[in-house]
């Protein structure tokens, strides 16, 4: 990796990703968030990872009980893991809600299923709550699409529909390319002069 990509995480982040989706890697657009919930229990799940302007941004649905987690705690933490260029970042974010303007420009390029989604989540069911079966899932889904089939999309975006944008506070890497073990393990902040670098016993 070039010297001046390394020396940004967040470059090399998105230097590894590209190099995954090269591979055809299948983890290269996805990430593991990590919240924590009104109890106190750890909760994780995948997801996309989206590219906004230079920055980090994961769509969710108002109804989510990751947004409603992510809003009381206003932290979270993003794990990557890429087996084709055997590297895993974990990147400690405080969420920022992403411009509704933007938001919008991106949501009428996501793929169909996501919209009708978007719009069952509104008008039909909170997202995570139980169904009846995924017959009647499909059944609701289907009829959903059908309505929108009449040129519906060109209504304005669910209000349910939000994203946030991964304001990063704190990363890690470890790259898994060491026979003995002794993997390469670092942590970057911010300072003064930019991304302050240290490395890690593995």
């Amino acid at each position: 990796m070039p010297e001046a990509i390394d020396s940004n995480p967040l470059d090399a982040l998105r230097h590894d990703r590209e190099r995954a989706r090269h591979a055809e890697d299948p983890n290269w657009s996805l990430g593991w968030l990590a919240t924590v919930d009104a109890d106190g229990v750890a909760r994780v799940r995948t997801l996309v990872l989206r590219e906004v302007g230079e920055a980090l941004a994961v769509f969710t649905d108002a109804s989510s009980p990751k947004w409603r987690e992510l809003e009381r705690s206003g932290r979270c933490e993003v794990a990557t893991w890429f087996p084709s260029v055997r590297r895993q970042y974990r990147l400690q974010a405080r969420p920022r809600p992403l411009a509704r303007d933007v938001l919008e420009a991106h949501w009428r390029n996501r793929p169909e299923g996501g919209r009708v989604l978007d719009f069952l989540h509104a008008r039909v069911l909170r997202q995570s709550e139980p169904v009846p079966g995924r017959r009647w899932l499909r059944e609701r889904f289907d009829a959903e699409r059908e309505a929108l089939a009449d040129g519906a999309w060109e209504r304005r975006m669910p209000a349910n529909v939000h994203a946030f944008v991964l304001d990063v506070e704190r990363i890690e890497r470890l790259t898994l390319d060491d026979e003995l073990g002794l993997h390469d393990r670092r942590r970057w902040h911010p300072g003064p002069r930019g991304w302050e670098e240290q490395t890690l016993m593995p």
